[in-house]
């Protein structure tokens, strides 16, 4: 590996990195526009609306032409509303199922389905390397997400339906971060933003009018604004950003370090209790994530 393509694959992992602690805020956020009385589906079609109209002012000030052939109209209408949007409805469908804990370890089996797709694809090597960490990520978001205690200890019974659902959102999780990588092989992070953003908004709206979904604005605009700008327009343009300097099985496994750091939130900021097993979790997933970083600076994981 060249000087130059190790220090791009350094500071793609680097962004990824910085766009998993943004997302980490996300809960911080949803928090408190839940006490103003919004529900999920509002929050989510408000925060799609809002980085839309973030990213368009950017485009305007850039004077960005957003000119595109039908086709890449008809790829862009797939990545907002199927990459996008239903991997949303999906996650909060589980939500409605099973406890959060379980939703998220669920939820982050998506690094393997990229790995999977890819090594189907014949666009990333599935490696002994590549599998060990992934395994190592997976059972620290177990652990640090609490699912692995609830499991253990029968606080949380996981059926069929929850295991379907689960599975149906770790697989469109991984099929947003495939859309994302091919939207970064043709434009840039905001052009690509502006139109996912724009279909995903367009696919919440029969659900949750942005101009009806607004509670208490005089009190509530702070933290609409907050999550509009750091865990939607700079989280996702970070993590495209990085994704386009890398490949996308390991910008999925490094993304998956936003539970440990999400804990860690909670842990300073909301007073939330930090467990043996979640700390244990989290230094899993921090260290499968430097590992990772290191071999993007230097090579590949070995197989």
């Amino acid at each position: 590996m060249t000087a130059a393509k190790e220090q791009t694959s350094a500071s793609g992992a680097a962004l990824v990195l910085a766009a998993a602690a943004l997302w980490a805020t996300f809960g911080l956020f949803t928090k408190q526009l839940y006490s103003f009385g919004y529900t999920a589906i509002e929050v989510a079609s408000v925060r799609s609306w809002l980085g839309w109209g973030l990213v368009s002012i950017l485009l305007l000030i850039r004077r960005r032409s957003l000119r595109l052939s039908l086709r890449e109209l008809g790829f862009f209408a797939l990545y907002g509303i199927v990459g996008f949007a239903f991997f949303v409805f999906l996650y909060f469908g589980l939500l409605e199922l099973t406890s959060v804990a379980v939703a998220a370890a669920l939820l982050y089996t998506a690094p393997a389905f990229v790995l999977l797709i890819s090594a189907a694809l014949g666009r990333e090597k599935l490696t002994a390397g590549r599998v060990s960490i992934l395994l190592v990520v997976l059972l620290g978001t177990l652990l640090v997400t609490g699912a692995s205690q609830m499991l253990l200890t029968g606080g949380a019974a996981i059926s069929a339906m929850v295991l379907a659902v689960g599975i149906a959102a770790g697989f469109m999780y991984a099929i947003y971060t495939l859309f994302s990588k091919r939207a970064m092989e043709h434009h840039d992070a905001l052009f690509s933003l502006f139109y996912m953003f724009g279909f995903a908004s367009l696919a919440f709206t029969p659900f949750a009018p942005p101009w009806s979904s607004l509670h208490h604005i005089d009190r509530s605009w702070i933290y609409l604004a907050g999550i509009a700008i750091m865990p939607t327009l700079l989280a996702y343009g970070l993590f495209m950003t990085g994704l386009k300097r890398m490949d996308a099985g390991t910008a999925a496994m490094l993304a998956s370090a936003e539970p440990a750091i999400a804990g860690l939130l909670a842990f300073l900021i909301l007073g939330e209790t930090l467990s043996i097993d979640r700390i244990i979790g989290m230094v899993l997933i921090v260290g499968a994530a430097m590992v990772l970083a290191r071999a993007e600076r230097v090579e590949p994981l070995p197989g």
